[in-house]
């Protein structure tokens, strides 16, 4: 059941609806009120900005979507809900204006935690080994904690109202390092270059990240593709795979996507620890890149220049691949 977008209702009681699995209610403008009575919930979506209600969610002892954007949320609240929905999987939180401080820990089913502009944050601790995805898009000047064994991916958007890159923000990353991949959000090419002094007096963030995808809203000029690539590269200085694309479907014809897949010889250190190095436990990919396989989705992308890229940066590259449309 959902309802969407529409205007004049103030008030809706859904009751006596014990067939209905998932219940969607959104950007009605004028809503005040909502009462929920359905046992067999298993998905819960509520996006109304003017709602003030204490919503009692409770008696949902089956529900596993859960998400929320909504003025009324407090760190009480979401306390006492949590610890009520045990079989809980995935939680959305958007602009919850009144959460400060989030706190989770021994939710044994939850898998996926996205938190979205909640602008008055300012802790995050999560203490959850069974969380496997975790998304992120707000300030980073908060007191943030991570404990997520079983993370797989991790995702981080670059807002440019919360400002550039700062020490505060790679210090934020570092916390996210033992995931398997790691995606960033951006909103223009620019917004991925990394002050050259935080690179020289900083710890590679993600540096035991494998997997990295930046996404940039469109469209995708391949600003400064090799300044892309430096600072890329900092942030995990030894991955296997990385994708660079345009944030659009992949049927529309601005859609743009660059693959690397990246080999490398034995990471050892050859002579003196080099500068680039200094802040990590092995050395990065300039002293053990062995392959590089390109794959760009619509030939963008210069194939001399990336070449040139890699073998000048690259003291121990042996094979350099470059296609349009997939890799062979």
């Amino acid at each position: 059941m959902g309802i969407e977008g529409c205007r004049g209702i103030r008030s809706i009681k859904f009751f006596s609806v014990p067939t209905v699995k998932e219940i969607i209610v959104g950007n009605n403008f004028d809503m005040e009120r909502l009462e929920l009575e359905a046992s067999n919930l298993h998905s819960l979506y509520i996006i109304e900005w003017k709602l003030q209600c204490n919503l009692n969610l409770l008696p949902f002892k089956n529900l596993k979507n859960l998400s929320l954007g909504t003025p009324n949320v407090t760190e009480k609240w979401l306390e006492e809900h949590l610890s009520g929905l045990p079989l809980l999987e995935n939680l959305h939180l958007l602009s919850c204006s009144k959460l400060e401080r989030i706190n989770i820990s021994s939710h044994h089913h939850l898998k996926s935690l996205k938190l979205v502009l909640c602008a008055n944050l300012v802790e995050l601790m999560i203490d959850n080994p069974k969380l496997c995805r975790l998304s992120y898009w707000g300030k980073t000047a908060i007191s943030f904690s991570l404990n997520a064994l079983g993370l797989l991916e991790a995702e981080y958007t670059l807002w440019p109202r919360y400002g550039t890159w700062d020490a505060e923000k790679i210090e934020f990353l570092s916390k996210m390092r033992n995931s398997k991949v790691f995606k960033l959000k951006i909103f223009y090419d620019q917004d991925v270059i990394i002050p050259e002094e935080l690179r020289v007096t900083l710890s590679s963030p993600l540096y035991n990240v494998k997997h990295l995808k930046l996404i940039i809203c469109p469209p995708f000029t391949g600003y400064e593709i090799s300044e892309l690539l430096d600072s890329f590269l900092w942030i995990s200085p030894l991955p296997e795979l990385l994708v660079i694309e345009s944030n659009r479907h992949k049927s529309d014809p601005d859609f743009d996507k660059l693959t690397f897949e990246l080999s490398y010889e034995k990471p050892i250190y050859k002579g003196e620890n080099p500068s680039c190095c200094k802040f990590l436990p092995f050395p990065c990919w300039r002293h053990c890149l062995k392959t590089v396989k390109i794959d760009s989705l619509k030939g963008y992308g210069d194939e001399e220049l990336l070449y040139k890229y890699f073998s000048e940066n690259a003291k121990t590259l042996e094979d350099f691949q470059f296609h349009v449309g997939g890799i062979a």
